[in-house]
């Protein structure tokens, strides 16, 4: 049971002081509201119980939205019903300052239930307030949903009704990521009835993403027509900027369902945390067609200060950013990578040390010996780099590499290009972002440990690369 806000009132009630009184009921309910959404700012108005005139105005900053709030000292249906329908044309929040509605008269109730859902205004108690914050911390899903009813809520609400709506959601976003048809449509209904249509929308575009995300068709997801479709890259960043709790579970449940590509279009400049987890809780499904590393690059977001890569974005491209390097991968085309400058391979033996150091196999490699390119590759996908042949190569000076083909896991094949600092494969090959970043980054640059173990960390695809010409590797010996 949520009590907060009802014992704040309590206190704020016993102020001898009117105007001290009504300062602390404003400043308990504004700090309520504000810590279940946390991108909501409140302010204060001059007004307090006026007839047209709002108490406090919530807004949304980033959305350039508000909603005024209303403060009722008492439920009275027949005062409330005749109060709406002065107020009800902004699409108020209106609280009342009691700590719950007359069960006992549920006839005048349900009258203004009704009333309040068709004018799309919210009349909630504070115990009904304090459960959309108390159940907000516990599990990401039920945040979202107690966000949505604060900033497009309607219908009446008190604590009972709260805890069973954010209990609903919570079970439908878990049977969406079981294609559970029963569990998926409770939450779907109960979002279309509790929620003005914009909010809905929101919340059932994510629960269908879930859904779609772990094999469930867009055609059986039981939501409204009117609601259902794909999520858009602005819900992406309602996600990223306003789920409260560090949950891995809640974006793999999300990820599953959105693309590189939408990624890639969002506008992440800096360091956060939903970000990250959204990313290494994906990096096995999110499929991109090359990487590009660029070294000497500064961190611009000099307030987050980390040994550790981390993840933004960057003119439609995903970046990883670590200390004294970025590598970005476009979800795409090679060709929506940033231009490089060309510079000379690095030596046999680097490449070498690198690849022994991380396990990975070389399949074919290009050298550049400065007077010739030699193109030495194996018909059976095996190492090169220790081939006899090779060998003699190995401590000559002039001999560089300017091109290593990498294979992966699942049999896919990468190609490493030293000049351009660049990992691709063959024409219409795709990678997970796991395994690009994985396998190619240790292999183009030299990394920290620091950099390696988070590498690691990465969850990669056992599958192989949508390549549809990976052409077998001759074994040859080519003088240019």
């Amino acid at each position: 049971m949520s009590q907060v806000l009802s014992r704040a009132l309590e206190v704020a009630f016993s102020h001898p002081s009117p105007d001290d009184r009504v300062a602390a009921i404003k400043t308990a309910i504004t700090g309520q509201l504000e810590q279940t959404d946390t991108g909501a700012q409140v302010r204060h108005t001059e007004y307090f119980n006026n007839t047209i005139a709002p108490d406090l105005v919530m807004h949304w900053p980033r959305e350039n939205r508000e909603r005024l709030v209303f403060l009722r000292p008492s439920p009275a249906p027949t005062y409330f019903t005749e109060d709406l329908e002065w107020i009800s044309p902004s699409k108020p929040l209106v609280i009342t300052l009691n700590t719950a509605f007359d069960n006992g008269n549920r006839e005048s109730f349900d009258e203004l239930r009704q009333l309040a859902v068709s004018s799309d205004t919210l009349v909630a108690d504070p115990r009904a307030i304090g459960e959309l914050g108390e159940r907000n911390a516990t599990e990401p899903a039920a945040g979202l949903m107690a966000q949505a009813v604060l900033r497009g809520g309607r219908g009446l609400l008190d604590e009972k009704t709260t805890r069973e709506a954010i209990s609903k959601t919570v079970e439908g976003f878990h049977g969406a990521e079981f294609v559970n048809l029963e569990k998926t449509r409770q939450a779907t209904n109960l979002v279309s009835s509790l929620l003005q249509p914009e909010q809905a929308g929101r919340i059932s575009r994510v629960l269908q993403s879930v859904w779609e995300g772990h094999g469930g068709s867009a055609s059986h997801f039981p939501g409204s027509p009117d609601l259902a479709g794909a999520m858009s890259e602005g819900d992406i960043e309602f996600l990223i900027e306003n789920v409260p709790a560090r949950s891995t579970d809640f974006w793999h449940r999300i990820g599953r369902g959105i693309t590189a590509t939408q990624i890639g279009r969002l506008q992440i400049e800096a360091y956060s945390t939903n970000f990250q987890l959204l990313i290494t809780a994906n990096s096995d499904v999110l499929l991109a067609k090359a990487m590009r590393v660029f070294r000497g690059q500064r961190r611009l977001d000099e307030e987050h200060e980390t040994s550790t890569p981390y993840w933004i974005t960057s003119r439609g491209c995903i970046v990883l950013r670590g200390d004294g390097w970025e590598a970005h991968i476009a979800p795409n085309s090679i060709n929506d990578l940033p231009k490089s400058l060309r510079q000379d391979g690095p030596s046999l033996d680097d490449v070498r040390d690198r690849a022994d150091s991380h396990g990975t196999v070389i399949g074919n490699l290009k050298l550049d010996t400065g007077d010739r390119l030699i193109s030495y590759s194996s018909k059976a996908g095996e190492d090169v780099l220790h081939d006899e042949r090779i060998a003699q190569l190995v401590g000559q000076p002039t001999v560089r590499v300017s091109r290593a083909t990498l294979a992966l896991p699942g049999g896919s094949r990468l190609i490493c290009d030293f000049n351009t600092m660049t990992a691709s494969g063959q024409t219409s090959a795709t990678f997970a972002v796991g395994n690009i970043s994985k396998f190619a980054l240790p292999i183009l640059m030299k990394l920290r440990e620091e950099d390696d173990a988070y590498l690691e960390s990465l969850n990669v695809s056992l599958a192989q690369s949508g390549a549809a010409e990976q052409q077998e590797l001759d074994l040859d010996l080519d003088l240019d």
